[in-house]
């Protein structure tokens, strides 16, 4: 049995920048993350300014992420009327995001843990999660052996899978019925840094550019989703053309495709006894306006700032701290989970009257400097404006 400050469960981007931020404090702080070696995923992650912000601060933004920044976001809705264009000069942001690899975040941060020696055990495949008023046990297997580590903080940050073994953590579900397929495309003309929110009866697209490229995030039901996924790249591409227009001019090329279902899943709370859950553990939101991850990141940024105010050798896990986490938390994680679910619903149908109402409000924020500026600001920030 062994003993740290802070036990992190999940080795993804957002609970290895807990890690870091906390190992920085001088915490002894451990990451157990059930993946081996590299991580498979190859999702364009798109990180608002505020989290670019909080990378920064850790110290693994740099110019090796091969980032691309977001300047304008231009929103508009399939057969109807009205658009707005949010611009980064307006908000007086260099840029209002960025589009970068989930695999090069993760090096980024693995390097920089490598670097600060913050201890991540790889392929350890947690089995028990427990805790008393002292302190929090977690139980765990590599490579056929069983450890056991104990902890005055156990932070939950692996998706969601640890919390079988948390009973008394509720998980709530809605099931949008829509498929998201990812891809990456290239158009003419060049993207100039422009991404795009196209709203469409079956529902929200998102062009991000990436590199050269486009990022597409395209939802979909179920049964086009099959249909779609057998077509051959140029029918996939004419598909996309004709379902999109032309507000990004010709799609020319598509590669690396693959498909998930959407959904949104958030826990009933985010604090037990010594336990904190953040990112995907506490929710996953559908992908629109991309929120999620964004969301995440401000969960281990705010928890990590919350225990700069305790001592050394103070308890990090006590139970004021976590309520106060929970309090200070809310209002953004409400609002997150409000404003994608609404934009799904909203959006997500051809009522002629909704759509109408859809063209006036677009229309109505194009012309209001002071409503895109705060909607970008709440884009970028949350509800904790820097």
């Amino acid at each position: 049995m062994h003993h740290a400050d802070i036990v992190v469960i999940g080795g993804g981007p957002v609970g290895l920048a807990f890690a870091l931020a906390a190992f920085r404090q001088g915490r002894r702080a451990v990451v157990l993350e059930a993946n081996t070696g590299a991580p498979s995923d190859t999702r364009t992650l798109a990180l608002a300014e505020g989290s670019r912000l909080i990378l920064n601060e850790i110290g693994v933004w740099t110019s090796a992420l091969k980032a691309t920044p977001i300047k304008t976001i231009h929103v508009s809705q399939r057969g109807g009327f009205g658009h707005s264009i949010l611009q980064a000069a307006e908000s007086g942001v260099p840029a209002l995001g960025y589009t970068l690899g989930y695999r090069a975040l993760v090096a980024a941060l693995l390097e920089q843990a490598e670097v600060c020696g913050l201890p991540v055990i790889d392929s350890a495949r947690v089995k028990t999660l427990a805790t008393t008023a002292s302190y929090g046990a977690v139980t765990y297997i590599v490579a056929g052996a069983q450890h056991t580590l104990t902890a005055k903080l156990l932070v939950v940050a692996d998706g969601g899978r640890s919390l079988t073994q948390l009973p008394s953590i509720h998980i709530k579900h809605k099931d949008y019925d829509q498929i998201a397929l990812l891809a990456r495309v290239s158009a003419d003309p060049p993207h100039n840094n422009v991404a795009y929110e196209r709203f469409t009866p079956t529902g929200p697209v998102a062009l991000l550019p990436v590199g050269d490229e486009f990022g597409l995030v395209w939802s979909v039901s179920q049964n086009e989703a099959d249909r779609i996924a057998a077509l051959n790249d140029p029918e996939f591409l004419a598909e996309f053309q004709t379902q999109f227009g032309d507000y990004a001019g010709k799609f020319s090329g598509v590669h690396s495709r693959f498909q998930f279902p959407l959904r949104l899943r958030y826990a009933d709370k985010t604090t037990v006894e010594r336990t904190v859950l953040i990112g995907n553990a506490a929710q996953a939101l559908h992908p629109v306006a991309g929120q999620g991850f964004n969301l995440g990141l401000r969960d281990a940024d705010q928890l990590a700032r919350l225990l700069r105010d305790v001592p050394a050798d103070g308890d990090c896990g006590d139970a004021s701290l976590l309520r106060h986490y929970r309090r200070e938390r809310l209002p953004d994680t409400r609002l997150g989970i409000f404003f994608t679910d609404a934009l799904v619903r909203g959006f997500s149908n051809d009522n002629p009257l909704l759509r109408i109402g859809r063209g006036v409000g677009l229309a109505a924020l194009q012309f209001s400097p002071l409503a895109r500026r705060r909607i970008a600001q709440a884009m970028m920030f949350g509800r904790s404006q820097p």
